[in-house]
């Protein structure tokens, strides 16, 4: 199993090497938006062997740019129609707004130095410049990790690269787990979980809602103005709520695959892919429904839970919030949603709406693994 990683680095670059670089920004960010309306002529192409084919000499000749950075572009906009194709969007050109540029490595940078200083690829030459990481990343510079992809981000003024690394991660056999934990993820609670030895965890998420009830009040006002430095101020505050619910979402897994990790538990969580476009929702509750990062805070407990050699498991969340524990009773009304209260029709079983769900996620997750256990030995 792969686990991967985003590395973060600041680059320092003189003068003369950032306009080197907002000329190959520059250069890219045509050179997508030109083969995106090649491919979107051609039937909306995905192949990127196919499309390298029709732009590679443009992409050369037309923008100046170098060899692997003409065929980087081929992958990106291939990648964008398939991904349009799998969510069913035909029909719709790809444009790419903000400028960025894609590099691999070995090819396009590598590090020297003791990886003190990172060798970039430009449209003029190729730039040595020394750079600053976090002590929180530090780790992904070691030789445990493979570096795959680099994107560079410039951000007011100042330059920063994004790197994949990834390296092998080994997951533990079946039998060395000894616990369950089921996750239910909602607003109320950002989450609930459950194990098998009964243990329960609420993490509340009232206070954020409010939060971004206050955001979201002063982004109307802001609206309202309509002035360039309201929509500036608008960019701002979205940034700034993204990065606290980033923050607590990295709190909350961290805690959840910490406890998983003490007690060799296996992670159960429900496949929400969709979910927000199945899921009714009265109109105030709309745009927490939608901008609720359920997403994120799964992708970060996966990921943390990987690189442990944890087991994560997704379930069908059919019916968790709505069935009893007890008697395995189904019943819409079963739950109150008002009141966060769930009580059976049939044997009158009463607990909280979430901790419900989070037991169901955890009983569907324990057939899970005698599934898997009985598919291994067969």
């Amino acid at each position: 199993m792969q686990a991967v990683r985003t590395l973060k680095i600041k680059l320092s670059l003189d003068k003369e090497q950032k306009l080197m670089m907002d000329n190959t920004l520059k250069a890219f960010l045509e050179g997508l938006n030109y083969a995106s309306q090649i491919a979107f002529d051609n039937g909306e192409i995905t192949n990127k062997h196919k499309l390298q084919k029709i732009v590679y000499r443009d992409l050369r000749n037309k923008f100046g740019l170098k060899s692997q950075m003409a065929v980087n572009i081929c992958t990106v906009v291939c990648g964008s129609y398939t991904s349009q194709h799998s969510n069913n969007v035909y029909g719709s050109l790809a444009i790419y707004k903000f400028p960025k540029v894609i590099y691999s490595y070995g090819r396009d940078y590598s590090f020297l130095n003791d990886k003190k200083i990172i060798s970039l690829n430009t449209i003029d030459k190729r730039i040595k410049v020394p750079f600053k990481v976090n002590d929180y990343f530090k780790k992904y510079l070691t030789e445990d990790w493979k570096f795959g992809s680099l994107e560079i981000v410039k951000t007011n003024d100042k330059y920063y690269a994004h790197i994949t690394v990834n390296k092998e991660a080994k997951e533990k056999p079946l039998n060395e787990f000894k616990n369950i934990i089921g996750i239910d993820v909602g607003q109320n609670f950002i989450a609930t979980i459950y194990d098998s030895k009964g243990k329960t965890k609420f993490y509340k998420g009232r206070y954020l809602k409010d939060m971004r009830a206050k955001y979201k009040h002063l982004r109307k006002q802001l609206q309202e103005k309509g002035t360039h430095n309201a929509h500036n101020k608008i960019k701002a505050l979205d940034k700034k709520e993204q990065r606290t619910m980033a923050y607590i979402n990295h709190c909350i897994s961290r805690n959840v695959v910490n406890y998983a990790k003490k007690t060799n538990a296996i992670i159960v969580m429900e496949d929400l892919k969709g979910i927000n476009l199945s899921c009714k929702v009265r109109k105030n509750n709309r745009y927490y429904r939608v901008s609720w990062a359920f997403d994120e805070l799964q992708r970060f407990i996966e990921y943390k839970a990987v690189e442990l050699g944890l087991k994560v498991i997704y379930i069908d969340p059919s019916y968790t919030s709505q069935t009893c524990p007890k008697c395995g009773h189904i019943d819409k009304n079963n739950r109150d949603k008002k009141l966060h209260l769930f009580k059976c029709k049939a044997c009158d079983y009463s607990l909280n709406d979430d901790l419900i769900a989070a037991m169901n996620i955890h009983h569907k997750g324990y057939d899970e693994k005698i599934k898997l256990e009985v598919d291994k030995s067969a």
